[in-house]
């Protein structure tokens, strides 16, 4: 016969470990990620992120501020009194956060109705042309066969985009003329390049 205080220890010890176990348990179950793949289990580490880790919103917010800086302030400058300036400024900050997208197959069809109204109102500025042509080109029947693969080599490809590509050009040509800042003005030729190779490769 085990005497009482020893049955105490005992039970109290299992307790103990019993807590631990489930500390432990509990402590694995944060720091992991279970999947099942192919029908079983794996147990994968979750991703630490640092307290002060630089992420790709702070990467979004320094260009943000960028941008606004070195184009759409002066922008709204030069435009002030139009009475399309704050459609057309509107219209350039909501381009800027969805420029240069990680999915291609985004392709933003409310910005290429929203430059329809400001091509209305005869406004001729080349950074609205240029937005405004490339959103319309990025919905061009041209544009969703080249993220298929259909290029201009099958010979039964769409063209209805290169009218769109072709007034980039134009409205780079004209921001170039107007001492537009050139780091951006690489992007935007950038852009053109990608459109006519995107064709052919």
């Amino acid at each position: 016969m085990f005497s009482r205080n020893l049955v105490a220890t005992l039970l109290l010890s299992a307790a103990l470990v019993g807590v631990h176990l489930g500390n432990s348990a509990r402590a694995q179950d944060a720091q992991t990620v279970t999947a099942e793949i192919g029908g079983k289990r794996a147990v994968f580490p979750k991703l630490q992120i640092p307290p002060k880790a630089r992420l790709e919103r702070d990467w979004v917010g320094e260009h943000r501020k960028w941008f606004e800086r070195v184009a759409i302030t002066p922008f709204a400058r030069q435009v002030n009194g139009k009475p399309w300036a704050d459609e057309a400024v509107r219209f350039l900050r909501d381009s800027f956060l969805a420029w240069r997208p990680t999915d291609l197959t985004d392709l933003h069809p409310e910005l290429a109705k929203a430059a329809d109204p400001l091509t209305a109102q005869n406004c001729k500025e080349p950074l609205v042309r240029f937005f405004a042509a490339y959103w319309r080109y990025r919905n061009s029947i041209q544009y969703r066969e080249r993220m298929q693969g259909i290029t201009a080599l099958t010979h039964y490809d769409h063209k209805d985009g290169e009218k769109e590509i072709d007034a980039m050009q134009t409205a780079v040509r004209d921001l170039e003329k107007s001492e537009f800042p050139r780091a951006p003005l690489r992007l935007f030729a950038d852009e053109i390049a990608s459109a006519w190779a995107r064709g052919y490769l």
